[in-house]
C-alpha cells in the first residue's frame, strides 16, 4: 500500500510542478539522511563507544567502495525511479519496479548459486506478464 500510494503522490507531484526527477531524488535522499544521522546520533547518547569496526572503517578503499556502491544502488536508483514515474503512468512504472527480483536470476546462476526450475519459471511468468501489460496498452 505505502508503495502504491507514494507512486501516485510522486506522480502527482511530477504532472503538477516542474520538479525535475534529479532534484526530487535528491530532497528523498536528504531527507533520509537527516532522519538517519539524528537517529544515530541520538541512540549514541549514554552509550559507550565500542564499535569494534573501527579499523574497518580506517580503511580508504572500504570507504571508496561505500560511498560507490550508496551512490550507484541509492541515488541513482531513486532517480530512475522517479524518472520512471515521471515518463509513465504511476502503474506502469510501479510495475516495472517491481520486477527487480526477476534480473537477479542471471546474476545468481554468474554467482555460481543453485537456481530452480521453478524460480526460472517464475521470472518467465513475470516477464510475459510485462509484454502483456505492454501490448495492451
Amino acid at each position: 500500500m505505502a508503495n502504491a500510494i507514494g507512486a501516485v503522490f510522486s506522480r502527482a507531484a511530477f504532472t503538477h510542478t516542474s520538479i525535475s526527477p534529479l532534484w526530487a531524488a535528491l530532497l528523498r535522499l536528504s531527507a533520509g539522511t537527516m532522519i538517519l544521522i539524528l537517529w544515530v546520533s541520538l541512540e549514541k547518547v549514554g552509550k559507550k563507544q565500542t564499535d569494534g569496526m573501527t579499523g574497518y572503517w580506517q580503511s580508504s578503499r572500504v570507504v571508496l567502495a561505500i560511498f560507490f556502491a550508496a551512490f550507484c544502488g541509492t541515488y541513482l536508483g531513486i532517480w530512475l525511479q522517479q524518472l520512471a514515474l515521471k515518463l509513465t503512468t504511476a502503474g506502469v512504472a510501479s510495475t516495472l519496479l517491481q520486477t527487480s527480483p526477476v534480473f537477479i536470476i542471471p546474476i545468481a546462476i554468474w554467482l555460481g548459486e543453485k537456481v530452480t526450475w521453478r524460480a526460472i519459471a517464475g521470472a518467465v511468468v513475470a516477464i510475459v506478464g510485462i509484454g502483456i501489460l505492454f501490448y495492451l496498452k
